[in-house]
């Protein structure tokens, strides 16, 4: 009997999330069913743009982490960008003086 119950409320799980996009956190509530088992049934239900659109109004949380995100992953490009610029310059070898074995760095002669 309870296996029977867990496959009606897949069935309920998925159609909320097909038509109605609902979150999995809120179908979980709905249901009284645990969102690891609702992330389970709904894996590969795709939500409409629209359906998309509508959550992230809904969640001001989440656009602020998104918005921190893009806004991270902005300044590590740019840091990125910056450094592979400052490592394009020719190395300075003048520092290093050759002493005939090659160019080994002071101190690190082996014996």
């Amino acid at each position: 009997m309870c296996l029977r119950m867990k496959v009606l409320e897949q069935r309920d799980a998925r159609r909320l999330r097909a038509q109605d996009g609902m979150p999995i956190a809120e179908i979980a509530r709905t249901l009284e069913v645990a969102k690891s088992s609702v992330s389970g049934w709904v894996k590969d239900v795709r939500r409409t743009a629209d359906q998309v659109a509508t959550l992230r109004e809904a969640n001001p949380v989440l656009n602020r982490q998104m918005k921190g995100q893009a806004t991270r992953a902005r300044r590590a490009r740019a840091a990125r960008r910056a450094a592979q610029a400052h490592g394009r310059h020719p190395f300075d070898r003048s520092c290093f003086p050759r002493d005939g074995v090659g160019d080994a760095l002071p101190n690190t002669r082996v014996a």
